[in-house]
């Protein structure tokens, strides 16, 4: 019997308090070979490896019978990376809670990534293997022992024999390679549980790839499939580092440019173009705070669209995850992937507008320039010398001027604010729950009231939180519900009082619960088709709840 209580996700990434009869077990974790009382005899791992399927799936299927407690993938050291991915996704989506566990394959090199895809237990063999081949083992990749001239690695093992390093005879080089190797893959594993804990695994993955070719390769097949969205999180409290090329196929890059396409609705008929700043929100950045200061009212009767890298976000969406905590290089260079990257994805927010004044430069302008004979609206550029130049400055606000006089268009920004997010995050629209309201607080502090809070800007995870009287209606619509048994409500909930849950709740999405008694509004710690197949485990932290 093996009982798995979750403690935390990091999209199929996580960590569990894992009970196998008297084997405790946090994960990610490594299980030794050495040992009589080793886990890995509670296993079975059948007679047959999971490769043999990409060999003779007839066969494959005829052998092979399911561990009715475990996902097993044996065998897979000797698949390529392309069908090593398609073979650990196909093993992740047999169970979303079972261990999943795979042999002969782990370094430290890989931990990393094996765990991305949903991988929980390793075994060592293929680092103590690594060590009769005489091969020294980092989370950078491989050394020959015999063309050291010094040890890296600050280990005990390494500690140990540094100063005899030289004069180490071959068995005992075996035994210093077994313990240093081991020794790196254990520690990998505490260091993903940290990462996990601090939503980061992807800004790590990324930085990893890069240490080797067949990483590489299978982060980017990672990102061809819908895999990870089943199980990632919309809404993040951690940085989004945008480093290389692999950040603009994140899952949340993608799903954040497919979102606001979808749900991005202008209110006037000018978009004013902007570029990106390395602060964040832009609007509190020196560069905007000066040319929103410039132009002051005139700001209400265009839309804003801020133009960065990969993202293209307007301005209503400039609090919401990842455009609220990412961060990118900017050395002031666009190479052509870039450029036609962002290009095709602000062409998706200029559909409709019957002019666009753009006040940028550089690679921004690029962009502009690669759309400019796709869009049908009149592209006027006002930025000479840089964005903030007073000659820039007043060219913008000639421009401007001339659009208020055309038009009777105006907005109210920070309405359209809590419109667009709302829309973003539940797929409808405010104006059918509540009429008006008022903001109030510092920006980007923001909250919305009626008589009472319905909304406020949770800036933290990028998205809103909802008050109970708005709860209540939305519970109506059955949006991100999730019903739970006859019991109240404390900190927090437990799958095993989950009941049922939508199936689009992804892990940190604010979700609504009730019962016949009680109503309230927590924070996914899963996703709600965990919710429901999970024996144990936090499911949802209580935020607010009142009696029916």
């Amino acid at each position: 019997m093996v009982e798995v209580y979750l403690i935390k996700r990091d999209g199929w990434a996580r960590i569990c308090q894992m009970k196998v009869e008297n084997h405790d077990i946090t994960t990610p974790a490594v299980i030794s070979l050495d040992g009589k009382k080793s886990l890995l005899g509670k296993i079975d791992f059948d007679l047959v490896p999971y490769s043999l399927k990409a060999l003779n799936e007839e066969k494959f299927n005829k052998l092979y019978q399911e561990d009715r407690n475990f996902i097993v993938g044996t065998g897979l050291s000797v698949l390529s990376p392309p069908e090593l991915v398609k073979y650990l996704i196909e093993l992740r989506k047999k169970s979303i809670t079972k261990p999943f566990i795979v042999t002969g394959i782990a370094t430290p090199q890989n931990l990393p990534i094996l765990c991305y895809y949903g991988v929980d237990l390793v075994d060592d063999s293929r680092v103590v293997m690594a060590a009769y081949e005489g091969y020294y083992l980092l989370e950078t990749g491989s050394f020959l022992v015999e063309k050291l001239k010094e040890l890296p690695c600050s280990c005990k093992a390494c500690e140990r024999v540094r100063a005899n390093f030289p004069n180490l005879k071959r068995e005992e080089k075996v035994d210093f390679l077994k313990e240093h190797n081991t020794l790196k893959l254990q520690e990998q594993a505490r260091l993903l549980r940290e990462i996990i804990r601090s939503e980061t695994l992807r800004n790590y993955i990324e930085v990893r790839a890069k240490t080797s070719p067949e990483l590489t390769v299978m982060l980017r097949k990672a990102d061809e499939t819908d895999f990870f969205e089943r199980m990632y999180p919309r809404f993040k409290r951690s940085i989004v580092y945008m480093n290389t090329m692999e950040s603009f196929k994140r899952p949340e890059v993608g799903y954040f440019l497919k979102r606001i396409a979808e749900v991005y609705k202008p209110q006037t008929k000018t978009a004013l173009l902007l570029p990106c700043t390395a602060r964040k929100p832009y609007s509190l950045s020196k560069t905007h705070r000066k040319v929103l200061n410039s132009i002051g009212k005139l700001v209400s009767f265009v839309d804003e669209i801020i133009i960065s890298s990969p993202l293209v976000c307007p301005r209503e969406f400039e609090l919401t995850y990842p455009a609220q905590n990412y961060d990118t290089p900017v050395t002031g260079v666009w190479s052509g992937e870039e450029i036609d990257f962002v290009a095709e994805n602000l062409l998706n927010l200029l559909i409709g507008f019957e002019k666009i004044i753009a006040h940028v430069e550089g690679g921004y302008r690029k962009v502009v320039e690669k759309v400019e004979k796709e869009i049908e609206g009149e592209v006027i550029y006002t930025s000479e010398n840089g964005v903030t130049s007073k000659k820039s400055i007043k060219n913008l606000r000639e421009k401007l001027e001339e659009v208020r006089i055309e038009t009777r268009d105006r907005k109210d920004r920070y309405l359209a604010i809590f419109n667009s997010m709302f829309r973003y995050q539940f797929g409808l629209e405010l104006k059918e729950f509540i009429k008006g309201g008022k903001v109030r607080g510092r920006y980007p502090n923001l909250e919305l009231y009626l008589k009472e809070r319905v909304l406020r800007i949770d800036n933290l995870y990028g998205m809103l939180d909802v008050d109970l009287g708005l709860a209540e209606d939305l519970v109506k619509k059955k949006m991100n519900l999730v019903e739970i048994g006859e019991f109240e409500p404390k900190g927090t909930i437990f799958s095993a009082g989950i009941v049922d849950a939508d199936e689009e709740i992804r892990p940190n999405d604010i979700v609504f619960f009730k019962n016949d008694s009680f109503v309230g509004v927590g924070r996914a710690l899963m996703s709600g088709e965990e919710m429901v197949e999970a024996a144990k485990g936090v499911a949802i932290e209580v935020k607010r709840k009142k009696v029916i």
